[in-house]
């Protein structure tokens, strides 16, 4: 194996703190914004090649990603549902109202293929 993965395999942390790295990544990739940013599929397929270099184990990595895609859904709907009305009332998002008007729609006619193609669209999934 190269010898700039042994280094990797090294500084990486051990056990609950990995997992619960692992888990982070994957919360933050759900949130808006965020998301854009922390390149988490990228991140969990690198965790789950090394877990064939004998990182870890497949079940917690799968419960940590799957657990952290969940609660980052979740905090996502809650900010939506208790800041989007506010953030739809200031000016610069009054212009768009249109457009607004637009996605509301889009979501009503396809709203379950809408969710399940941002799951797996990394910018969509934050809208």
């Amino acid at each position: 194996m190269e010898n700039w993965l042994h280094h990797l395999l090294d500084w990486l942390p051990e056990g609950k703190t990995y997992l619960g790295l692992i888990l982070i990544i994957s919360l933050f990739e759900s949130l808006p914004i965020f998301g854009l940013l922390v390149p988490g599929s990228s991140l969990v397929v690198l965790a789950g090649f090394l877990i064939v270099q004998g990182k870890g184990a497949f079940i917690p990595l799968i419960a940590a990603c799957t657990l952290g895609a969940i609660m980052g859904d979740i905090i996502s709907y809650w900010l939506g549902a208790r800041i989007g009305p506010q953030l739809m009332r200031k000016k610069s998002f009054r212009k768009r109202r249109p457009l607004l008007k637009r996605a509301e729609a889009f979501f009503s006619q396809h709203g379950g293929k809408s969710l399940f193609f941002a799951r797996f669209l990394g910018p969509l999934r934050g809208i």
